[in-house]
């Protein structure tokens, strides 16, 4: 009988890597998928750090090929930097005006990383039957009613469940968790094995776009500042313009050195 075909979603760290070698190993047909998001739309500099959305794309496609070559297994990179801005930076750029918290990850993964990069990858004849990442999670049958239930990774420090829980049923249906039931501490110990000793060291990456702040994003948005205040109407200071600020920040504010922490409850 023919193996089944899973296709990975390879990012070049550590977690997706050991992912597909856990699939090789349990005896799958696997081949690796890449998105490519990166369009230079944004003045952003190659500042050395791993992120989403920034030039410094390319190191992760390529660590990706990489990882794949060494699996054996084919690599096949997905274009999607046009959906990206209107699904991902757009919706963002509008949550922070508002002053709501985007989540830009919740909304990558429903709309792009298990959407419309499998659709795409699929048109451009990748063949596969199911989908896994390198997510710490895991998916369950609920036997009363026949839904995907979407569960906590195991490990409790390294749970990614909420960044899914924009998954539909279907979605859910497709796809796989290798590294669901495992610690972040035994997926370093099989890369160690594996001779992926440079991922073990690799810093973890939890940026969204290569930059300091997103500023940047806003950088053909008016700014206006205002007053700081506090819950009976107090001014306590002036603020740089609502895109700097979000809900439950307390550090850069700019009311530092009083008696107790200052956190923003309302925008």
């Amino acid at each position: 009988m023919a193996r089944t075909k899973i296709a990975v979603g390879l990012s070049g760290g550590i977690d997706s890597s050991v992912a597909a070698y856990l699939l090789i190993k349990q005896g799958f047909d696997v081949v690796g998928i890449t998105m490519q998001i990166w369009d230079g739309s944004l003045p952003l500099q190659d500042i050395g750090m791993s992120a989403c959305y920034g030039p410094g794309e390319g190191r992760d496609i390529a660590a990706a090929g990489e990882h794949a070559k060494r699996l054996a297994i084919p690599h096949h990179v997905i274009p999607l930097s046009s959906e990206f801005r209107k699904e991902v930076l757009d919706y963002f750029r509008q949550e922070y005006l508002a002053g709501r918290t985007p989540n830009p990850c919740v909304k990558c993964n429903a709309s792009l990383k298990f959407g419309l990069m499998l659709e795409y990858a699929r048109k451009s004849g990748v063949q596969f039957d199911k989908f896994a990442t390198g997510h710490y999670a895991r998916t369950q049958i609920d036997e009363g009613s026949g839904r995907v239930l979407l569960l906590k990774g195991v490990d409790g420090g390294k749970d990614q469940s909420y960044f899914l829980s924009r998954l539909n049923q279907d979605q859910l249906r497709m796809v796989t968790f290798p590294l669901g039931e495992k610690t972040k501490e035994e997926v370093r110990k099989l890369a160690d094995e594996y001779g992926w000793k440079h991922l073990v060291e690799k810093p973890e990456s939890q940026n969204f776009i290569e930059a300091k702040d997103y500023s940047v994003l806003f950088k053909d948005t008016p700014v206006t500042a205002g007053p700081i205040l506090d819950m009976q109407g107090r001014k306590l200071g002036e603020h740089r313009g609502i895109i700097r600020y979000t809900v439950g920040q307390r550090k850069g504010v700019g009311l530092a050195g009083r008696e107790n922490p200052m956190y923003v409850i309302r925008i």
